[in-house]
């Protein structure tokens, strides 16, 4: 597995862990599988933000290499 997706795995494991560890101090309702709720719900948004990050910094490299070599092809500065 990839490492990053092991950090975002420890990241939604804690926030569920977390979650489970306020609903049982303050006496919230849980479901019997709020921990898996909870972690592939936090995990699949993690993902998500990871990858639009990735997506965003990739297009923003796509649009300067292109733009730099589109003023080159016409001798602009």
């Amino acid at each position: 597995m990839n490492s990053r997706i092991e950090d975002l795995s420890k990241i939604a494991s804690q926030y569920a862990r977390n979650h489970i560890l306020e609903c049982e101090t303050y006496g919230y309702y849980m479901d019997h599988n709020e921990y898996e709720t909870r972690f592939q719900e936090k995990f699949a948004e993690l993902v998500i933000q990871e990858t639009f990050i990735f997506v965003t910094n990739e297009l923003n490299v796509m649009w300067d290499g292109g733009l730099k070599h589109t003023k080159e092809h016409f001798g602009v500065e």
